[in-house]
């Protein structure tokens, strides 16, 4: 069933109607999580990199929207990644290309990422997290407002979705203040205790699950109630979810303690997730069995947690020597400029 026009909120009529749905993401601990309180992000609920269930699903049907257009346009990516340290994301293209692929629309086109807007290395440059958070979001804020203004994308509102580990909330709520193409923000809230907090806005919304996001977008009117329950038949089909089921069993193996055995909080994603599951079916009235989660502690070798915790120790040192090259590629490029004015 199609949700009638006039029933929607007064922004997203006005910014939408008759316009296709562009969304724009952000990608650590907004799509994958970070699985460490590190650089790129704070998730440690979930092994790092794992996609976040049911997300492809809720994409897709975020950029449907109301009217379920047949022919929605593909995800862009807002990164605060610089453009020297973009990659590409096969493992998002693949579970964008499967959400396509189980309702009918065209897996070729709307599986593939559409437009990247990175970060940039002099965002970087700032000691002062709070600093460097919010060059971040100046910086995404920036690139969709040039993205909207470009003409050959006049003829599409844009929806962003971040979370508020670093400056996505505070590029949102800029967005929706001072960027007439934004229509709706989504905030995957990953933090109690957000480093830019914002005041409320009718317009952004905070989700903790996926499903819980669709069913914020339902009762806003941007989805259906069928796009709901696909979102959750999406999540109940997501790898994450799956890796939650095996820690269901307490005589078995956790598959999550098996990807990250020093990750000391597990259970914490799995238990929100099936909450979420079990509420949001209650509220829609869609039935279907779920587990209740009892984690199993099953101890790994002690050469599995050793390996773990050197690769860790690696990629964060990498990260550091990253991040210092580009402080002195930035005050290199300041030097030269007082060089020239002199």
């Amino acid at each position: 069933m199609l949700v009638p026009i006039d029933s929607l909120p007064e922004r997203f009529k006005r910014l939408c109607t008759g316009k296709k749905i562009q969304v724009l993401s952000d990608v650590d601990d907004t799509m994958k999580a970070a699985g460490t309180n590190f650089v790129a992000g704070c998730d440690t609920r979930w092994p790092g990199s794992s996609i976040y269930a049911g997300l492809a699903t809720f994409y897709l049907e975020l950029s449907r929207g109301p009217q379920e257009d047949s022919d929605p346009v593909g995800i862009g990516i807002v990164s605060a990644r610089p453009e020297q340290l973009a990659a590409a994301f096969p493992d998002l293209e693949y579970e964008f290309a499967t959400a396509a692929a189980l309702i009918g629309v065209d897996a070729n086109i709307w599986g593939k990422i559409r437009v990247t807007l990175p970060g940039k290395f002099e965002d970087n440059a700032h000691i002062h997290t709070v600093k460097r958070f919010r060059d971040y979001g100046q910086t995404k804020i920036d690139n969709v407002k040039k993205f909207a203004a470009d003409r050959k994308n006049s003829g599409y509102c844009v929806i962003f979705i971040g979370d508020n580990g670093q400056g996505d909330q505070y590029a949102g709520d800029q967005m929706l203040k001072s960027n007439n193409a934004v229509a709706a923000v989504f905030i995957h809230n990953v933090t109690s205790s957000p480093l830019l907090p914002t005041e409320p806005n009718e317009n952004l919304f905070l989700f903790k699950t996926y499903p819980e996001a669709a069913y914020i977008a339902y009762k806003q009117g941007f989805i259906n109630r069928e796009a709901v329950v696909r979102v959750i038949e999406g999540t109940l089909l997501s790898l994450q979810y799956s890796q939650c089921l095996s820690c269901t069993d307490v005589t078995q193996p956790c598959l999550l303690e098996q990807t990250q055995p020093y990750w000391n909080r597990l259970g914490g994603g799995c238990s929100e997730l099936f909450y979420s599951l079990a509420w949001v079916s209650k509220k829609i009235g869609y039935t279907h069995d779920l587990p209740s989660l009892k984690v199993a502690r099953v101890p790994l070798p002690e050469t599995t947690t050793l390996a773990s915790i050197l690769i860790s120790w690696i990629f964060s040192w990498v990260l550091y020597i990253i991040l210092f090259a580009g402080i002195v590629v930035f005050l290199d490029r300041q030097l030269d400029r007082v060089k020239k004015s002199n």
